[in-house]
């Protein structure tokens, strides 16, 4: 995970009912820096895979996000809890943008925007990494899956959380890892009578 600790900025703007309707911008990713985690993301690699994610999720309306991590790198639609309308880098920042939707899970980040809680983004996304100078450098086939909201983020220059799913050597698809088969093992019964040894 990438932790940024600069603040996002929180904008309200009231319709014509009267209810507000929230935004959150600010530096969501970044480049060519050490993370807390030791990884370092070139800035020609996050480039391709912002651009990718621009032009097949943002500017088609798709790019969602989650309130919270989870497992993997499906976005879940009973998750959702924001838009994410804007993805562009300045410099070595990527200035990202996203307005809070009316879903329950965007409800409950309104209600701790309003409460004065202080909140991150955190990218998703696949790749490998490489020892390069005592950092794990993020390889070229990184995919940036989407940005979720957080409590506790995670790289240093904006308030922002970028947990990513990286493998040294691999790709990882970041699923859970498997549960073990039900029919493999007997559930515990206190009520059972107790087991009689085999007939000899």
């Amino acid at each position: 995970s990438e932790y940024v600790s600069h603040n996002l900025n929180v904008v309200s703007e009231a319709n014509k009912n009267g209810e507000k309707n929230y935004v959150i911008e600010g530096v969501f990713m970044q480049a060519n820096q050490k993370n807390r985690n030791g990884r370092v993301y070139e800035k020609r690699i996050l480039e391709s895979a912002v651009g990718k994610y621009v032009d097949e999720q943002v500017s088609q309306g798709r790019a969602v996000g989650e309130l919270n991590h989870p497992e993997g790198p499906t976005v879940n639609l009973d998750k959702v809890s924001h838009k994410i309308t804007e993805l562009k880098f300045e410099g070595n920042d990527v200035y990202g943008k996203a307005s809070i939707l009316k879903t329950p899970m965007g409800q409950i980040v309104t209600g701790l925007l309003e409460g004065g809680v202080k909140l991150g983004v955190s990218s998703r996304g696949m790749g490998t990494l490489a020892n390069k100078n005592g950092a794990q450098h993020v390889g070229k086939d990184f995919m940036l899956s989407t940005v979720d909201i957080v409590q506790d983020p995670s790289a240093p220059e904006a308030f922002v959380h970028q947990p990513v799913n990286l493998s040294t050597c691999r790709r990882v698809s970041a699923s859970a890892p498997p549960r073990p088969n039900p029919s493999t093992r007997q559930p515990f019964n206190p009520y059972a009578p107790p087991r009689r040894p085999p007939r000899l």
